[in-house]
């Protein structure tokens, strides 16, 4: 995908009506940190999975399978 790709499907995304885009607190950060090594996912898929815990989300869609061992969560692979 070029960056010009890239940029046009970015836009589209945050154009969506019920997207939230949430803001991530040092604390949360550092939490990932810590979680990330105990679990086995890496830091990004980690800070997801503890915004998605902190905000009662229980869904994610996903290209990424790792999410597929997290119980708490359900991950539809698309």
């Amino acid at each position: 995908m070029t960056k010009r790709d890239s940029m046009r499907v970015l836009r589209s995304i945050s154009a969506l009506e019920h997207l939230n885009i949430m803001s991530v607190a040092r604390q949360q950060v550092v939490t990932a940190s810590v979680v990330a090594s105990e679990i086995g996912l890496g830091f990004n898929d980690t800070m997801a999975y503890i915004l998605m815990l902190e905000n009662g989300i229980t869904e994610i869609y996903s290209f990424d399978k790792d999410f597929n061992r997290i119980e708490e969560i359900t991950c539809k692979n698309t």
